[in-house]
C-alpha cells in the first residue's frame, strides 16, 4: 500500500460515494477540472482565429 503524508486514505463504513466526493473536493479536483476546461476553451478560440488568418485548409481548422 502506498503511504501518504497524512497516512493512507481509508474509508470506514458509511456511504463510500459521499466519502469519495469529499476526497475529490479536498484534493481540489473539481477546481483543476474547471481551470483545464476554461484554458482549453480559450486555446481553441485562439487557434480558430489563427487558423483562419493563416489561410489554412478547411480540414485543418476546427469548425
Amino acid at each position: 500500500m502506498l503511504s501518504y503524508p497524512g497516512g493512507p486514505v481509508v474509508y470506514r463504513g458509511g456511504n463510500n460515494d459521499v466519502s469519495f466526493f469529499k476526497e475529490l473536493k479536498r484534493r481540489n479536483v473539481f477546481r483543476v477540472g474547471v481551470a483545464y476546461a476554461i484554458s482549453d476553451w480559450i486555446l481553441i478560440q485562439a487557434l480558430s482565429i489563427f487558423f483562419h488568418s493563416w489561410a489554412t485548409p478547411d480540414f485543418g481548422a476546427p469548425s
